[in-house]
This record gives C-alpha cells, sequence and structure tokens, in this order.
C-alpha cells in the first residue's frame, strides 16, 4: 500500500518494495494549480503498478479544499478511535482512503482541529511503546504548532499555536525586516536574544525587530533570528500557562524546526526529546493501514 502526509504545503508519498522504500513529492493543498485528484493522479504516475494495493493518505487530504471531506474525531481518542473515521474515496479508479482528523475544546476552552498530527502521534506511540503508557506532552512544530496531551495510548486534548503562520506573515508582509545589510552578525545569536525577550512580554517586543536593525545596527539575518526566538519564546510561556506545569515533552517533526524548539524548550526550563516526524506518520498510516485489512470488500 502507498502511504502518503498530505499537507499544505507538501505532499510525502512513501511505498516499500522488496525491503526498499520508494518515495514521491508533490505540492501542498494550498499549493495546488489543478484539482486535488488531478495533482494526486500526476504525482502518484510513476507509481501506476502500485495502485491496485490502494492509497491511504493523513492530513490536509480530508479538508474541505482537499481530495475527499473527512470528519472530525472528538478527543479522547485512541488508535481504535481514529480508525473508525476512516473515509473511503468513491470516486477513485483505484482504493483510496483517508484518515480523519481530530478535535476538541482546547486548553483554552476553545474548539480545536488536527489533520496529519494525530498520524504522527499514534505512530510515535508504536515507535516508542513508553509514550503509550501514563501521561505525556507531545510537541508537534510546524505551520500550526500543536501541544498534545497523550494519556494511556489516547489523545486527550491539544491546543493550536500559529506561531508558524505568524513568523511567515511577519517575515513577508510586514515592515519589521529591512532590506539593507549592516553587520554580519548572524540569525543564532538573534534567536537566542530573542528567546530572553519574548517569554514575558512578545508584543511589546516585535517592533525592537525593526529597531534593533534603524538604530542597533543589527542585521536583517540577526533580526529574523531575533523575530523567531520571541515568537518561540512566546509560545512556550503561553503553552506552560495554559496546559499547566510541563516538566518534559517529547518533540516531533523535522529536524531544523526541532531543533530550534529544544533550545527554547531549554531556555524554558523544560526538558525535550526529538522524534523524526516522517518516521512518526509513517509509523501512523502503518498502524492504521491494519484497520484498512479488517474492512469487508
Amino acid at each position: 500500500m502507498i502511504k502518503g502526509d498530505w499537507g499544505s504545503t507538501h505532499l510525502r508519498l512513501l511505498r516499500i518494495r522488496r525491503g526498499e522504500q520508494d518515495r514521491l513529492t508533490g505540492p501542498g493543498i494550498a499549493r495546488l494549480t489543478s484539482s486535488p485528484a488531478e495533482t494526486l493522479a500526476q504525482v502518484l504516475s510513476p507509481w501506476a503498478e502500485s495502485l491496485s494495493e490502494g492509497v491511504l493518505l493523513c492530513g490536509m487530504a480530508g479538508s474541505q479544499s482537499g481530495l475527499h471531506p473527512t470528519p472530525y474525531i472528538a478527543c479522547p481518542a485512541d488508535v481504535g478511535a481514529w480508525s473508525r473515521g476512516l473515509s473511503s474515496v468513491p470516486s477513485s479508479e483505484y482504493p483510496t482512503w483517508i484518515a480523519a482528523g481530530l478535535s476538541c475544546q482546547n486548553f483554552a476552552d476553545q474548539p480545536d482541529v488536527m489533520r496529519g498530527e494525530e498520524a504522527q502521534i499514534f505512530g510515535a506511540l508504536e515507535l516508542d511503546p513508553s509514550l503509550a503508557s501514563g501521561t505525556h506532552c507531545l510537541v508537534l512544530p510546524g505551520t500550526h504548532s500543536k501541544w498534545a496531551i497523550v494519556r494511556d495510548a489516547a489523545i486527550i486534548r491539544f491546543q493550536t499555536f500559529l506561531t508558524g503562520e505568524l513568523f511567515a506573515i511577519l517575515t513577508t508582509r510586514s515592515s519589521l525586516l529591512i532590506d539593507r545589510e549592516k553587520n554580519a552578525d548572524d540569525g543564532q545569536d538573534g534567536f537566542t536574544c530573542g528567546l530572553g525577550e519574548g517569554g514575558a512580554n512578545p508584543l511589546a517586543s516585535l517592533f525592537s525587530v525593526r529597531t534593533a536593525q534603524l538604530v542597533g545596527d543589527r542585521s536583517r539575518e540577526w533580526a529574523r533570528g531575533y523575530l523567531s526566538g520571541i515568537l518561540l519564546a512566546a509560545e512556550m510561556a503561553e503553552a506552560v500557562r495554559l496546559t499547566g506545569l510541563v516538566d518534559e515533552i517529547t518533540l516531533i517533526g523535522d529536524e531544523d524546526l526541532v531543533t530550534l524548539y529544544q533550545a527554547a524548550a531549554a531556555h524554558a526550563g523544560i526538558r525535550s526529546r526529538a522524534m523524526d516526524g516522517q518516521a512518526c506518520v509513517m509509523a501512523g498510516l502503518d498502524r492504521l493501514a491494519g484497520f484498512i485489512e479488517r474492512i469487508p470488500a
């Protein structure tokens, strides 16, 4: 079976044949220039001989703008409850299933949703069984960062932070970064300085991203790192306040982003460990595929 994570920015597909892994990539749901069905068919064309085995997708493939609308399963939800939300794409030329997303009342007592992150979480429980017992806080950095509480293998509640999207907006559509260079100071130093500012007064600190360049002789790259540090420190502080005291988190995602979150967690006095996001999502889809095999033809 072909398995894939179709997010807003990327489509990542995996198949295993004779013990070897093959991968294909394509545009995310937010970057399509043709219909989702046409895009998927085009990306999958090199694997035409494998399509009869079926395709299993998670993420934005199940959104209103995706391949086929798929409902949310309410938390608390374990992998069995998640599997009951599986949706089959009715008009597909080959067997295609889409994983359900999850919904909850978050720690701010507001409606919240996730699509794709639940596959990573359930995959993490498969890869590290110690996470399947007791209570754990799993953090999934990204465009919309998720902080999830998992208790005895069930996702109990989660909170979304718009940190990644806010960073993208502020770096591309605001006046904070100036298009000229001064010093050659680097972004890592700016990031570290931002961690020291953002935890207490993030909104009050944001304009200093601009003034650090105007009157502080800082470079654009330093200011970009400074902005990132402010936002991540703010997320850490707010997450701890909303979820209660957090001593340790498990970070699931791409290495570069997870590394930044580990630095922010350490600055906030939170212990952290890291797991690979792609390995987790594929492990979660492998688990879900086992439920498909039990569905009568």
